[in-house]
């Protein structure tokens, strides 16, 4: 059993597409290898993640957008957190997407830079403004972000990262 704060399950929605060809990219990513929990939730054009060490054993598998978004409808508002095994999220069960998630994990390779001159789309900038606040609980906050030098902006905070692939004109 696996405990995640609703605010990284509500943030990590943010970057699940509704109906993507891509049929894996549709549920958020629960993987743990070594006791380290990871959270990861894609679109192919942003990316969220959050990772914290956790006592459990290794399990991977993907929850559809649908049950998480039913879980945290049905949730009591004071629970802060909910509880996930491979079938159910809080009240909700679900069937796992039958599929093995990307490796996003070497986007995060890249040296970061502190300026350039980039284009962004800004729907997905704004994504992942409001990604931050659910994530921070904190509705005025104004995230900094850092680019890589293939030009993807990232953001981190304590655990968590975003990522926006840039736009090429």
């Amino acid at each position: 059993m696996i405990v995640i704060p609703v605010s990284t399950l509500k943030a990590a929605l943010l970057f699940v597409p509704k109906n993507e060809v891509r049929y894996y990219l549709n549920g958020i990513s629960i993987k743990v290898v070594d006791n380290v929990l990871s959270i990861a939730a894609s679109d192919g054009h942003t990316l969220f993640f959050d990772s914290f060490g956790i006592e459990c054993d290794d399990m991977s598998f993907i929850i559809p957008r649908e049950s998480v978004e039913m879980a945290i409808k049905l949730n009591n508002k004071d629970v802060k957190d909910l509880l996930i095994t491979d079938i159910s999220i809080g009240l909700v069960n679900f069937v796992k997407i039958d599929a093995k998630y990307p490796d996003f994990t070497k986007v995060f390779n890249a040296p970061l830079l502190e300026t350039g001159k980039l284009n962004f789309n800004f729907d997905y900038l704004a994504r992942v403004k409001k990604a931050y606040c659910e994530y921070t609980c904190n509705k005025s906050a104004i995230p900094a972000m850092r680019h890589t030098e293939h030009g993807q902006a990232v953001l981190t905070h304590e655990s968590m990262k975003m990522i926006v692939m840039p736009m090429h004109v």
